[in-house]
């Protein structure tokens, strides 16, 4: 993230909040992720657009907030949701595709406590399919032909404005019920325009435990 203007020389604490002073629009008491994120929605408003998901997985919740959404910081019920460089569950047509792909892996798998990484990464993340209709295009602003090229889940080495542009690391997080985690990412250093093959992934995984 990069900030835009000046941030306060000391920043907000939750300790520093009561906690029975703060309140849903609904006059319910927020949880303890929706009170650590109101706490840092004043000083997360000083920097540009982002999106954040922070979790306790000992209590089995997720709670998001965007500083361009315009909404409050929220918990996230159970269910599959789909975020790309929008907000997050932007109808855009690579994140409703994704979410589809993951569904069906899901449907597929017996135990998703076994779900394979790389399966997750070939069948959903390495997604190339375009959209073909303009009109289905997000409107980011970008001109349309752009928006072509990055309509995919995996965008493919190409040159956007003199510049290599594609996708380069790849990101799964997997919590079992147990608290171990898996964590696996490849990534890969840009291709040159001028370069006819793409550079081998760097494929590293990591296990841990959130308990």
């Amino acid at each position: 993230m990069h900030a835009y203007s000046a941030l306060p020389a000391k920043p907000v604490l939750y300790r520093d909040i009561p906690q029975s002073s703060i309140y849903t629009n609904i006059y319910k008491p927020v949880s303890q992720l929706g009170i650590a994120l109101l706490c840092l929605v004043k000083l997360l408003q000083a920097y540009n657009g982002f999106n954040l998901i922070v979790g306790d997985f000992q209590q089995n919740k997720l709670a998001y907030f965007s500083n361009r959404s315009g909404r409050p910081p929220h918990e996230l019920s159970p269910g599959l949701y789909g975020i790309s460089n929008g907000v997050l569950e932007s109808k855009w047509p690579k994140v409703e595709a994704g979410k589809a792909r993951l569904q069906c892996l899901l449907d597929q798998t017996i135990d998703v406590q076994q779900l394979d990484a790389e399966t997750v990464f070939q069948t959903v993340m390495g997604d190339t399919a375009k959209v073909d209709q303009n009109e289905h295009l997000p409107q980011t602003g970008m001109p349309v032909e752009t928006e072509q090229v990055m309509s995919s889940i995996f965008i493919e080495p190409c040159e956007l404005k003199g510049a290599a542009y594609g996708t380069r690391s790849q990101t799964l997080l997997l919590v079992h019920r147990d608290g171990v985690a898996q964590l696996h990412e490849h990534s890969r250093p840009a291709q040159r325009p001028e370069d006819n093959t793409c550079p081998p992934w760097v494929k590293v995984s990591q296990n841990f435990s959130w308990v």
